[in-house]
């Protein structure tokens, strides 16, 4: 299994407070035992009143866990910031409203343009380098 991808200085990783079902794979969790990722969809038991994920420690990929929490609990994540963690954010958004139709430009020398439109005229745009497609390949490859 590949190591998770150290993170650079400067890099955007947002602290936020989610409820336990909206936790993403790739989320970083911090407690007394240690940094853990987020590696597993969340699921929920006893009526969804609890809420469960799978997580592995950063330092040690082989090391997996399930967390617990009540389903209304807040959770304090750490979300790297990369094209795929955005765009999979907006289509979890979006897609109820209805069709996704996505657009890419044609690649030049510094990169290309990504756009996906929802149905209701709600527009991700991103201008994606070579090197993030690169990193953003990656990335996929490693959850696969």
């Amino acid at each position: 299994m590949a190591k998770p991808r150290p993170e650079k200085k400067g890099e955007r990783t947002p602290e936020l407070r989610v409820l336990p079902m909206d936790l993403r794979v790739g989320d970083r969790l911090a407690d007394e035992t240690g940094e853990w990722e987020v590696v597993g969809r969340p699921f929920t038991t006893a009526n969804g009143e609890n809420a469960h994920v799978r997580v592995q420690r950063i330092d040690q990929p082989g090391t997996t866990d399930i967390r617990t929490w009540g389903a209304h609990e807040r959770v304090t994540v750490r979300r790297p910031m990369n094209l795929p963690a955005d765009l999979e954010a907006f289509v979890h958004d979006h897609r109820p409203h209805g069709e996704l139709a996505g657009d890419a430009t044609m690649p030049a020398w510094n990169g290309y343009l990504l756009t996906v439109a929802c149905s209701r005229g709600v527009t991700f745009e991103r201008w994606v380098t070579p090197e993030e497609a690169d990193a953003d390949l990656l990335c996929l490859a490693r959850l696969n």
